[in-house]
């Protein structure tokens, strides 16, 4: 099955689903809590049901009513009949969960495709080496066992930011008190922000005590409570690239105030001389008349990586990104993935070691039928570069979008973008 999208005009409003990001964490913070919670706003996508199902797997009672989800928690970490847990795709659900099943009398295995395994697991794994623990991991799969221990954690902050919010999940239900120190540069601190934030929401307290470091009291208990998931500012990015190099497009359901690290997706318009305009929770992103763009830093916002790249296509000179290793380290290597094809439309591009630079290209619609690499952004980014081209532009792999938006087609088709499903 394929997709092919013709060249369209956008124009409309869309309602922006919830941050997969906020939703791992409140699913995470709800399911340790000793009662009831309730979650709205809810947006499921198939990394989020893999959260739902590993702790479904240990004990808590999960169902959906309508946007809502209504979590029961789990019990307390005594034994449990399921040893085996798949994490499909999700990299949340994987480094999350390893230190919270850390909390439980028993022996795990965590299952996922092959791609989940390739990312990066080392910080974990030198912690349970150092901490006599069992971790062994394969290309398939990883057996963990044992609990962890409070006292002091050092983890290097160019690394992801799951990591420690990992730790932070699981750190304050250890009876003694923990520390958390980050070796700088801190990349991505705007999602510890965010889990720092909600585990708030849930009772429990983080003090950051100086710029890299963070005290965790332990003997700490996580409280049920009614939490509103904010929508999402890394699948607005695709929506605010699209209008600027498009036609004018609106956006429902945005907490400007939010702390996603995505959000800088407004301070990137800004620099391109992007103007938008905002209405309570919608944002209208205009078409200006040129992109006037210089620089892009990804340190804090890998995420936004790929459609970042389309919108530097058009701008009026070259554009230096900057910051681009962890791109490498997602469901794809991104930065490849995006080279190799924007490069069957004539793309001028240059890579480096962590950065590249985008030249303004005249892009011809693609003889060949673009591969998304099995990643839900690269197919995305693709789609908005191919609303844009004359001809129709064929792309495969259609259901890798449903990693965090199973709805994008349809939110697309309704605000005018031709696109369709073919053999």
């Amino acid at each position: 099955m394929n997709i092919k999208v013709r060249r369209s005009k956008c124009q409309g409003v869309v309602k922006l689903p919830a941050s997969k990001s906020d939703m791992h964490r409140a699913i995470f913070a709800a399911c340790l809590s000793n009662g009831e919670s309730r979650l709205e706003n809810i947006t499921l996508s198939s990394d989020v049901e893999a959260t739902i199902n590993a702790f479904k797997a240990l004990g808590a009672i999960i169902k959906q009513e309508e946007d809502c989800l209504i979590i029961q928690g789990i019990k307390g970490f005594d034994e449990v009949d399921l040893n085996e847990i798949d994490c499909n795709e999700s990299g949340s659900t994987l480094r999350f969960l390893i230190p919270v099943l850390s909390m439980f009398n028993s022996s795990f295995t965590l299952k996922g495709k092959e791609s989940l395994f390739s990312r990066p697991l080392n910080v974990y794994e030198e912690i349970y080496s150092n901490q006599n623990l069992k971790f062994e991991l394969n290309k398939k799969s990883l057996k963990i066992q044992g609990k962890l221990k409070e006292g002091e954690y050092v983890i290097r902050g160019n690394i992801s930011s799951q990591f420690i919010s990992g730790l932070m999940f699981a750190l304050p239900l250890l009876k003694g008190d923990s520390k958390i120190k980050i070796l700088p540069p801190f990349e991505s601190k705007s999602y510890v922000n965010m889990t720092i934030k909600t585990l708030e929401e849930f009772g429990i307290i983080i003090y950051q005590i100086s710029e890299y470091e963070y005290e965790i009291k332990g003997n700490q208990m996580y409280k049920p409570t009614t939490y509103k998931v904010e929508s999402d500012y890394s699948q607005f990015a695709f929506y605010a690239v699209l209008g600027a190099i498009n036609n004018d497009i609106t956006c429902r359901g945005l907490n400007f105030k939010s702390l996603q690290g995505d959000r800088d997706i407004l301070k990137i318009l800004d620099s391109f001389k992007v103007k938008y305009s905002v209405n309570n929770d919608s944002i209208t992103v205009h078409k200006p008349v040129s992109l006037e763009g210089d620089m892009i830093d990804l340190s804090n916002c890998p995420d936004l990586g790929p459609s970042l790249i389309v919108l530097s296509l058009f701008n009026n000179k070259p554009v230096k990104i900057i910051n681009i290793h962890r791109l490498r380290l997602k469901e794809s290597d991104r930065v490849e993935a995006m080279v190799t094809n924007l490069r069957k439309m004539k793309a001028k591009i240059e890579v480096f070691d962590n950065q590249m630079i985008i030249y303004p290209s005249k892009i011809k619609p693609p003889k060949e039928i673009l591969s998304p690499y099995n990643d839900h952004r690269i197919l995305m980014s693709l789609v908005i570069l191919a609303s844009m081209l004359n001809g129709v532009t064929t792309i495969k792999n259609p259901e890798c979008v449903k990693k965090s938006y199973v709805n994008f087609y349809k939110d697309m088709q309704t605000i005018g973008i031709d696109i369709g499903l073919s053999n």
